[in-house]
């Protein structure tokens, strides 16, 4: 038996990346030779395999689609030999992609289509559907009967080594600053005008007041960056935002580690690998109540369920100066992250994967 994982763009650190990653460790941990087909490898990694690499056929093997919507050859995949997995990871509707560039509303929209058509193909080929949210599971049977399980992303979950301590540091009795971060592509369900709508008025209360935008822009999606650029200058706060581009993983985690507050205002995820690693990093997240937030942060951090940026501003300023509540919201996010840092993987893996092949008619709600 060998294991083979097909994933349209293979980038080490999206979260994708870090869950087709998770899959491979624990495959190698099991002695089970496993590999990574992909047609583009935005990797450093040699030994991935391309998308018209030789594989060695049979019916043992598995096969798993990591599936973000319409991109990897669907007929490619559902021709080999062996068991057919699904790992759903969900779409973003097109309406979010409505009053920037028509011709990227136009191929959003057709992709959106085409996605929605090729989960119904799959709905009697497909042995099972791992997604990895509710959120997710709920949304793929909108579309499909796939039977489906849900399983968080795989990746390396850490612990902060000592958040309160980080609190009595002398960054975070600087009441001079506030020091926002968010983590993201630069893409229009990501909400990222908000931020800057919601600086303008922190600013206007507290001048010294900052945002660090970590990520990158999309190609073919570019408008919406320079849509971002420009309401930067037409705000006035050039002074005030900085956007870091292509950032390796230590230097993200600094700029993290330096922040005073996680803020997003995204109102698509289909799971936040950002929020998490603010919780890693220590620091305190403030997010809007949507699609598989609240579900990623697991009653960790701030959840808000209004856009208001006046009542925002005052909840950051608040927290600012309350080092003492702070730390309760650190606590908290704490034991969110021992959620995942707990989670039975091998167990469930074992169980779906390497176990004789069984009716999954009752993970059809989307839940172990």
């Amino acid at each position: 038996m060998i294991v083979y994982q097909h994933i349209d763009e293979y980038h080490p650190y999206d979260g994708m990346g870090n869950d087709t990653r998770g899959f491979r460790e624990f495959f190698n941990l099991q002695k089970i030779e496993n590999h990574i087909i992909t047609r583009n490898n935005r990797s450093q990694e040699k030994a991935i395999l391309g998308f018209q690499s030789p594989i060695k056929e049979s019916k043992e093997n598995i096969h798993i689609l990591h599936y973000g919507g319409s991109g990897y050859p669907l007929d490619f995949f559902m021709e080999k030999k062996g068991r057919k997995f699904l790992r759903f990871h969900n779409i973003t509707p097109s309406h979010f992609f409505q009053g920037g560039n028509p011709g990227v509303y136009l191929s959003m929209e057709k992709f959106y289509r085409k996605t929605i058509l090729e989960l119904n193909s799959m709905e009697n080929r497909i042995e099972l559907s791992l997604c990895d949210s509710d959120y997710n599971a709920e949304t793929l049977h909108q579309w499909s009967n796939i039977s489906s399980v849900t399983v968080p992303i795989m990746r390396s979950y850490i612990s902060p080594s000592n958040p309160k301590k980080n609190l009595e540091s002398g960054r975070k009795k600087d009441l001079k600053s506030i020091r926002l971060v968010y983590v993201s592509r630069f893409v229009p369900n990501k909400k990222i005008e908000d931020l800057l709508r919601l600086l303008l008025v922190l600013k206007n209360i507290f001048p010294n007041s900052y945002l660090n935008l970590v990520g990158n822009p999309v190609s073919g999606i570019d408008d919406y960056y320079l849509f971002l650029k420009k309401m930067v200058d037409d705000f006035g706060l050039k002074a005030n935002v900085k956007f870091h581009l292509g950032v390796d993983e230590s230097e993200k985690y600094r700029i993290l580690s330096e922040s005073d507050f996680f803020l997003c205002m995204s109102e698509h995820e289909g799971f936040g690998i950002p929020l998490i690693e603010a919780m890693e990093a220590g620091v305190p997240v403030i997010a809007y109540e949507s699609s598989a937030i609240a579900e990623t942060m697991k009653e960790g951090g701030i959840l808000f369920t209004q856009k208001n940026y006046s009542k925002l501003a005052e909840l950051i300023l608040f927290l600012k100066e309350d080092v003492e509540l702070q730390k309760k919201i650190l606590a908290k996010q704490k034991e969110a992250l021992e959620y995942y840092i707990n989670f039975p993987w091998t167990e469930e893996l074992v169980r779906i994967f390497l176990n004789k092949k069984q009716n999954h008619s009752n993970y059809l709600t989307g839940k172990i």
